[in-house]
């Protein structure tokens, strides 16, 4: 099966976060930097993925991820 990359929107939607807050998360390493393709910006499928299992894991140990007051 090959990897599937997600657009900024669809990432968005997925995570159902804003913009500024996908943004946010790439910068505090969250969530994974896109891959650059000339002007277009794409979202491994997996990477994200990863990156939700990672935040869940924490949060059932009761860390929250940087950014989150809890």
């Amino acid at each position: 099966m090959s990897e599937q990359y997600l657009t900024l929107s669809q990432v968005m939607v997925r995570l159902q976060l804003a913009k500024s807050s996908v943004y946010r998360r790439i910068k505090d390493g969250t969530l994974p930097q896109p891959i650059k393709v000339g002007n277009l910006q794409r979202f491994k499928e997996s990477e994200i993925e990863a990156a939700m299992e990672a935040l869940a894991v924490q949060r059932k140990q009761g860390v929250s991820a940087p950014g989150v007051e809890r």
